[in-house]
């Protein structure tokens, strides 16, 4: 599992974004994230969950809230409202 709670990826993923103001892909989400929170960034399993935390958490916001561009890996970023 991921050490924080369920809804932290999806809030961190959007501030993020907004913060960076750039499309960025999952994995350097999931870096930040690391970051953020403190994490060890040579925990590359943990990083992984992460990152595919991420990936599924922009995949169900796609359309509405986020864009993704390129095939692999996906560029995200937030649609201006």
């Amino acid at each position: 599992g991921l050490p924080f709670e369920i809804g932290t990826v999806s809030k961190d993923c959007m501030t993020i974004l907004r913060e960076q103001g750039r499309a960025m892909t999952s994995r350097e989400i999931a870096k930040l994230i690391v970051e953020r929170h403190s994490l060890d960034q040579k925990d590359w399993q943990m990083l992984e969950r992460i990152r595919s935390a991420v990936d599924a958490n922009m995949r169900k916001r796609r359309n509405k809230y986020v864009k993704g561009e390129g095939e692999w890996p996906i560029y995200w970023s937030i649609i201006p409202a």
